[in-house]
């Protein structure tokens, strides 16, 4: 008789188990088309990583990776989602470039791990010090940045 009830409890812990389920992820918001180009001392820059940094509590950030032709094209993510595009809003702008020893740009997708050093002035890359900014406008939009190296 013992072990009845004891199996009852089991199936009835499992069954709570069951119906306790995972909370589904939050849904990402509505974003619009958000693009643009970064110049380093007048040419396309080669590689890097733009950040929008929202500057409102409910704001969420934006990248996007520079391709070899200097162009970038924002999207959004939170955790394992990702969406195209960026919230409408205001932010700061954080454009960072690491390079490898030899000076050729890194993959921003590869481990920290690995080395490599910043290559542009803290003005741009460092979060704090950044003067960069960019409006996204809820039409969606462009920006180009023209950055020195010095």
């Amino acid at each position: 008789m013992h072990s009845r009830g004891l199996l009852y409890s089991l199936i009835f812990s499992f069954g709570l188990l069951g119906c306790s389920g995972v909370e589904a992820p939050p849904e990402l918001p509505a974003t619009v088309a958000f693009s643009g180009s970064i110049k380093l001392d007048g040419k396309p820059m080669n590689g890097g990583l733009v950040t929008f940094v929202s500057t409102t509590d409910k704001g969420l950030n934006a990248s996007g990776v520079v391709g070899a032709d200097g162009k970038y094209s924002m999207m959004i993510s939170l955790g394992k989602q990702e969406k195209s595009g960026a919230v409408p809003g205001k932010y700061k702008v954080v454009i960072s470039r690491f390079v490898k020893p030899n000076g050729e740009p890194q993959d921003p997708k590869v481990p920290a791990e690995i080395p490599g050093r910043e290559s542009l002035p803290a003005q741009y890359s460092v979060a704090g010090a950044s003067r960069l900014t960019a409006e996204v406008p809820a039409a969606g939009g462009t920006a180009d940045f023209d950055l020195k190296s010095k």
